[in-house]
């Protein structure tokens, strides 16, 4: 069990709030949403960012009620990235038991404009020429006596947890789950960044994979990207003659658990921006980042591949080097995604951990790979259902260019 916060104690950043029969509760790990209002009996707003946040799009949180199928309107004040269309919000998701999410209908909710805080600092240092702030108003019925709500689809450090014990146990001589950094925070809530390393014992000379995820908290379809990815790798043993893994299904642990939505949290701080993890590794100011930057200097992959998702984006775009391998590995991705794959050009910003990595002779290959956050395969229920199985097909591309190089 994870030492420091107990599940159910209040956390900083958070809080849980009765209005009328209502109780609505961000206090849970991987919450987020605060200053819980009433607007009118039925109406409900509730704010999504941090103070010095520069942008916001992820909450999550649970609501408590009679569940006599009452109508609700729940309204997030301060949206802010590329959006104010419905579609930039299909992301968004409820649950009846916090584990199975269903896609939240589009037809019932509406974009509205944004409600300032009344702190003249606060509000002018919000949005930017690109971004503006926006509110979402969501009708839901609260049908059961709890539910949850969040945008996205939440991957949570508790989730993580249990995915890599069950994958331990199921394969005990393939993969092996250890402890591999520490957050500034990771000993207080008992989540540090833990990695599963899939491989056969005793043997030398395998190609190395490293995946890594999670470097954006809020981006939780490239997290269960990594997922499918790591779910495919046991079930093709062949792979295993010929290469070994290691995982990192969430980086970002402190973004995780304080629910942020692109950066991390500063030491001994939960209420602000902290530095966003993906764009810093070469200054490396981050505890997570020394030690993850420590465990790739020595497993030394050729090839690493680090999973994002684009909020806003139609096609998946691939951050890579141009060349003969590059060019394989991406003709198998588009031959098999199902989703239109754009080179996206060589891993600049935001690709900041396959360039350091590769120009400081780390990595063979560095690939960044945005998949979609708003977009579900064909026939999939859930967009978990969706990311996982992208992850897999990713993994079988990757793997299908790489023994072609």
């Amino acid at each position: 069990m994870p030492s420091g916060w107990s599940r159910g104690q209040p956390r900083p950043g958070t809080e849980r709030t009765r209005i009328g029969d209502l109780l609505l509760d961000s206090t849970l790990h991987c919450g987020s949403g605060h200053d819980f209002t009433r607007v009118a009996d039925d109406h409900i707003r509730f704010r999504a960012r941090f103070p010095g946040a520069p942008y916001a799009w992820r909450f999550r949180f649970t609501i408590d009620a009679p569940g006599d199928g009452r109508e609700i309107t729940l309204e997030v004040a301060d949206l802010n990235h590329e959006g104010r269309t419905p579609r930039h919000e299909s992301a968004t998701a409820y649950s009846r038991d916090g584990e199975s999410w269903l896609p939240f209908d589009l037809g019932r909710l509406e974009i509205v404009d944004w409600t300032p805080t009344g702190d003249r600092a606060a509000d002018e240092a919000y949005g930017d020429a690109s971004h503006a702030p926006y509110g979402v108003r969501y009708r839901l019925r609260l049908d059961a006596p709890r539910l949850w709500f969040a945008s996205p689809t939440p991957f949570t450090l508790d989730y993580r947890d249990r995915l890599l014990a069950e994958l331990q146990r199921g394969h005990p001589e393939l993969v092996e789950v250890s402890v591999v950094a520490h957050s500034a925070h990771s000993r207080a809530t008992g989540f540090p960044v833990t990695a599963a390393r899939v491989a056969l014992p005793g043997r030398d000379g395998r190609r190395r994979v490293f995946v890594i995820a999670g470097e954006h908290p809020a981006e939780s379809a490239g997290m269960f990207a990594c997922e499918g990815f790591l779910r495919e790798v046991p079930a093709r043993p062949e792979w295993l003659e010929r290469y070994e893994f290691v995982f990192v299904p969430i980086a970002n642990v402190d973004g995780v658990f304080f629910g942020r939505t692109y950066f991390n949290v500063s030491p001994g701080v939960t209420d602000g921006p902290g530095v966003n993890l993906s764009s810093t590794w070469g200054e490396r100011p981050a505890p997570e980042q020394r030690d993850l930057w420590g465990l790739l200097e020595g497993f030394r992959p050729d090839l690493l591949v680090s999973l994002h998702n684009g909020r806003h984006r139609r096609a998946m775009e691939q951050f890579c080097d141009p060349g003969p391998a590059s060019d394989t590995i991406n003709a198998a991705l588009r031959e098999h995604l199902g989703f239109e794959l754009h080179d996206a050009g060589p891993p600049r910003a935001p690709a900041r951990l396959p360039r350091e990595a590769a120009d400081r002779g780390i990595a063979g290959m560095g690939f960044l790979t945005e998949t979609l956050l708003l977009c579900r395969l064909p026939g999939m229920a859930s967009f978990a259902d969706s990311y996982v199985e992208v992850g897999r097909q990713l993994a079988r591309d990757y793997i299908a260019g790489l023994d072609q190089t």
